[in-house]
């Protein structure tokens, strides 16, 4: 009976160890943005499981910098509406193994008079 239960254990070990999977790198396409005044870019997060956008709570709700066309999804679209600065934060998700992991993190987000 103890060979047994010892064979289960180690092929259990052995699972999981040949089953463990190489970092995910969660990749931005960029860690800010420049935009003139009026123009648009699309904002994409890669090999996430799910991402969500929001606005900075500092956020001019009269004259915002920016606004953004959906607040989840892998990619959305930055309007640049007033010039000057504000941040765009992505949480996002991701599965590693059995795993699952997130985070939060700041884009900055800059619009220049054209």
């Amino acid at each position: 009976m103890k060979k047994i239960l010892y064979l289960f254990l180690l092929t259990i070990g052995v699972t999981l160890v040949s089953c463990e999977h190489q970092p995910v790198e969660i990749g931005f396409n960029a860690s800010n943005f420049m935009l003139m005044n009026g123009d648009s870019a699309v904002f994409e997060v890669h090999h996430a499981k799910s991402v969500e956008y929001s606005y900075s709570d500092f956020r001019d709700e009269e004259t915002p910098v920016f606004e953004i066309s959906k607040f989840t999804g892998e990619s959305t679209t930055i309007y640049a509406r007033n010039v000057g600065t504000d941040t765009l934060w992505v949480g996002y998700n991701w599965n590693q193994g059995i795993y699952a992991y997130g985070n939060l993190a700041p884009v900055v987000i800059t619009v220049l008079e054209k």
